[in-house]
Formats: structure tokens, sequence, C-alpha cells
């Protein structure tokens, strides 16, 4: 049944010795500089955080585990295909197969009381769910109905077309609410990268069910499948179920899985939807950057974290640890500002959203460019430090809960193969100097386009050409 069982590449006592972690570099490399190996001891909470099962089936299907005990349990299956990988003609069939989910299924899923979803994203399609302990397998027959597109007739795919049509008129009438929608347009023009994950009104009600079923016959195969499971669960019992429920999927050579994307060049270039009526503006500012496999991933995530971000709902005030963050508080910029990385098979983006009143926008971009730009010559240890903390409570608490490790199983598995152990995670972000945190983001923001998507009453925001002016600052 099993082809090969595997436990997860970094074991427990990686954690202990730095020059052990950061040989292991997956599939790519590090050539930047690194910190002197020296013993580090981790807490506990990170020495003995739960290792990661992977079993690949005959069919190519891999299935990932994190046994945590407790009642609980989160499952997905994610499909190595999203709407990157769908023609001009039929943009949105991944949104109308996410919409056909669990049609039919609606007596399974109210026995189990658990919360079942689906979502279409750029490069891949996940069909979850959380349920009880005692119904893992129940749910997991779901999921894999759900990811079959065994309910793709023509009546559920009228239906399923009717929502995805509803869900863009609001993204119509609400651009606010797809602002990275509008920032990829703008970053990725006239590339499937760049289209909208819902597609268009034209091309959605035009697909027909036997576009629908061809799409999911192409790509829902079984080496572009994962099935990842948290919390409450067995590994044996969940690779049982994954191959009574998955088995018959139709295999594939590598080649399918690693077949060439579109190209999707960055492009410079910026969106601008301008509502005076509307009291705030929401600006998506972003950069070019690495893929999820490249040597700068890690690198440029701590450059976000060092930079922080901000809310002024949260009650600290002034009290901000970032000079980024103290600059937007102290002089009323922006209510909410955040700067984090989005990574894709061969690209990605470092992204600066903040949330300002029309006359704040000035100030916020003023002080954004200058903290941007600034980190690529005079970050300091202290701060990079402060970041590298930032950084590893963020990546914790994003796992802390059954789904959230779910989805950080499978988001590793498709990008890299496996899933990092915390020990070798933690190992490898202590190992990152502050010259390779200032080196990555000379390599991404010093003197580079960028791209821009804005909504709301953006009159005072500043245009392209001032932007990119403030991207360098000139030394001499």
């Amino acid at each position: 049944m099993a082809a090969s069982l595997m436990r997860s590449a970094a074991s427990r006592a990686c954690g202990r010795h730095i020059a052990q972690a950061v040989g292991r570099q997956g599939v790519a490399s590090r050539t930047m500089a690194t910190a002197h190996a020296a013993e580090i001891h981790f807490p506990p909470s990170v020495l003995h955080a739960p290792g990661t099962e992977m079993t690949r089936l005959d069919n190519g299907v891999r299935v990932a585990t994190e046994a945590r005990g407790g009642e609980l349990a989160s499952l997905s299956i994610a499909v190595d295909a999203g709407t990157r990988m769908e023609s001009d003609a039929a943009a949105g069939t991944c949104a109308v197969l996410g919409k056909l989910a669990f049609a039919g299924q609606a007596k399974e899923v109210a026995a189990m009381g658990g919360h079942f979803s689906a979502e279409a994203r750029r490069e891949t399609t996940i069909f979850r769910a959380t349920v009880a302990r005692k119904d893992v397998n129940a749910a997991l027959a779901v999921l894999a109905k759900a990811a079959s597109a065994a309910n793709a007739g023509a009546a559920a795919v009228a239906a399923a077309k009717g929502e995805v049509l509803c869900d863009l008129e609001g993204a119509r009438l609400r651009p606010e609410d797809h602002l990275l929608d509008h920032l990829h347009d703008a970053a990725f023009l006239g590339s499937p990268l760049g289209r909208s994950v819902l597609g268009t009104p034209a091309t959605v009600s035009a697909l027909s069910a036997d576009d629908v079923a061809a799409f999911a016959s192409a790509f829902y195969t079984g080496p572009r499948t994962v099935v990842a499971a948290a919390g409450a669960v067995e590994h044996d019992a969940v690779v049982a179920a994954a191959a009574a429920a998955l088995g018959a999927r139709p295999g594939g050579g590598a080649a399918d899985v690693d077949a060439p994307l579109a190209d999707a060049p960055f492009v410079g270039s910026d969106k601008r939807i301008r509502f005076d009526n509307k009291p705030l503006a929401r600006v998506a500012l972003a950069f070019k950057g690495p893929a999820a496999t490249s040597e700068y991933a890690l690198p440029l995530q701590l450059a976000a974290a060092t930079m922080g971000s901000w809310d002024r709902t949260s009650g600290i005030g002034t009290d901000v640890g970032t000079r980024w963050a103290l600059a937007n508080a102290e002089n009323n910029a922006a209510y909410k500002a955040e700067v984090s990385t989005i990574a894709y098979r061969d690209t990605g983006l470092l992204v600066v959203t903040g949330t300002a009143p029309d006359v704040g926008l000035d100030n916020f971009m003023w002080f954004t460019l200058e903290a941007l730009v600034r980190m690529c010559h005079k970050v300091t240890d202290e701060e990079v430090a402060r970041g590298k903390t930032a950084l590893k409570t963020q990546l914790m608490l994003a796992t802390a809960a059954p789904a959230g490790a779910c989805d950080d199983i499978t988001r590793q598995v498709l990008s890299v193969g496996r899933r990092v152990h915390a020990t070798e995670l933690f190992a490898r972000l202590d190992a990152l100097s502050t010259s390779d945190v200032r080196n990555t983001v000379n390599e991404f923001v010093n003197d580079q386009d960028h791209a821009l998507a804005a909504v709301g009453p953006i009159f005072e925001l500043p245009d392209y050409n001032w932007i990119r002016r403030r991207s360098y600052w000139l030394r001499y």
C-alpha cells in the first residue's frame, strides 16, 4: 500500500548545534555569511515539538501527519494546482471547483458537526476539515470526494458558477477587500499569476461542466496530492484511510508535477482605485521577492519581522519595538501597517500593507521607504535580534493549533518536499547574521522597481516616480 515511510528530516537533536542544522538547507544551499557554530539551548516547547511522519502511497499521494493528542483533529487534502495553471479562457475554474467541493455531502458534513472549507489559491487548491477524533476517517472520505470533483455535474457546476459570479460582484463593489488581487494584477501584469483567483465574469459564465471535469482530470493526480493531518490522529490510521479514499487516484511521473509554469515576470506598475467617499485608504506596496525554495526566503522573512508592524487598536500606543512602527504611531501616519512575504514556486513578493487616512498617506509612504532602504545600509544587530524573536514567536503561534499546524505541513510538503522541524528552522534563523539581512534587502529593494495597489481616498498618495526615487539613497 505505502511505498515508503520517512520521519521528518530534522531530528530533535539538530537544535542543539547550529552547525548541524545549517548544513541541511533542503533544495537551496546558503551562500551568505553565517554565524559561528555555537551551542544553542532551545526551550522545551521547541525541542519537544511534535515531529512529522510522511508516507508516499504507490500512486504518488503523500500523507504527512503530526500527532498531538487531544480530541480535535485538523485534516486537509491539497492539490498542487491553482489558478496559475488555468488557461486564459478558463480563468475561474479552480474557484468553481472550490464551490463544488461539498455539493451533495450536506448530510455527511452535518452528521460530524465539524468545520469544512475549500479554498482556491494561485498555485494550490486546499480542502480542509476540523472534526472530533472519532470522525477522522469519515471526514477524510468527505474531503477525498470533494478533492476528486466527483460532483461536477451540469446542475452542480451551474450553481457553483452562480456563487463565484456573486463573489465577483462583491469584489467589484468592495475592491478594498481584494487588495492583494489588485496588487498581483499590478505586479504580474498580463500573466496567469496576476489574474484574480475568481477569474472574470465572462470566463466563469462560459465554463461548462466538461471544462471543469477536464481540469480536474488533468491536475488532480496522485503526485500532485498531499494529505495532511494534525492533532488527534494516528499516522498509520490516516495512511490507511487515505489509501482507501485516494488509492484509485491516477498516478504520474515527476515530469507531471515539475512541468514548467507560465512565466510570471515582475512588472513595475501601480493600480489605483479612487473612492473619496470612503473613510480610509488601503495601500499595498510590493517588491519582487524570492521563490519559496530560495536561499533568500528565510532572510527576507526575518527582514519583514525586523521592520515590525503597527495597529492603532492594539492598545500599546507608542510603546512599540521598531523604528518604522514608532514613526507611524507618533505621526498618526497609518492606523494599521504590516510587512509580510509571499512565496511562489519561482517568484515571490515582499509586501507592505497599510490602512491610513487620506492626510496620512504621504507620511506613511515616506516612513515606509525610509525604513526599507535603511535596512539596506544601517540595520543594527539589536534590531535583527529583536526580529528573530518576533519571527520565532509568529512561527510558533501560527502552528500552535492543529489547524495551523496542518496548513504549515501542507505548505512545506508542497514547496520543499518535507516538513522542517522547529529546531532546524530556529537553528537556521539563529545562524543568520545582520549582514545576511542587509544583503537580502539590498538585493530585492535597493533601487528596484515596485508594484502598488491602492483603494480609497488616495488623492494624497505619492505617484509612482516619487516612490521609485525613494527606493535608494544617494551616497558618496
